[in-house]
């Protein structure tokens, strides 16, 4: 398992726009069981926007981080006595949807873990990903078919 805040991103260009979200998690062993805990100060953000406001969209973003991070620790092979810590979520304006902060996540955490993923498993996150493109709508991450050796049967 790595260690220390690790920065993931996902990005890709479609024909109909970009696709763009980065996470910076932590993850640290613990007695508790899977914990997912929102420490995300938006230091990403504020570089870029000295004068940063935590606007509607941008809460939205960090609701879903918090979603999919849950649904991955509860429901997937991954190591269960751990904290998932979100230190931040980035994204652009014009180009990111809450599936692409989840895509990132999903990626992020089985990368942490020393889990890799087939790559059938990044191509059924894609299939996710745009089915998943919309601005405002949270996505059922309960629905994201990974490989069956990844999800908890």
């Amino acid at each position: 398992m790595k260690q220390g805040p690790v920065t993931y991103k996902y990005g890709k260009y479609r024909r109909n726009g970009g696709r763009y979200g980065t996470v910076t998690i932590e993850i640290i062993q613990n007695e508790q069981g899977p914990i997912v805990t929102d420490a995300c100060e938006y230091a990403t953000l504020k570089e870029a926007y000295p004068n940063f406001v935590e606007f509607g969209i941008i809460k939205l973003w960090k609701r879903n981080a918090i979603i999919a991070a849950t649904e991955l620790v509860q429901n997937f092979s991954i190591p269960k006595s751990i904290e998932l810590i979100i230190r931040d979520v980035s994204g652009l304006y014009v180009d990111t949807c809450p599936s692409h902060i989840g895509a990132a996540m999903t990626i992020g955490v089985f990368d942490y873990c020393d889990i890799p993923l087939y790559q059938t498993d990044l191509d059924r996150i894609d299939e996710f990903v745009e089915a998943n493109n919309e601005g405002k709508t949270i996505p059922d991450y309960s629905k994201l078919d990974l490989s069956t050796r990844t999800k908890i049967q």
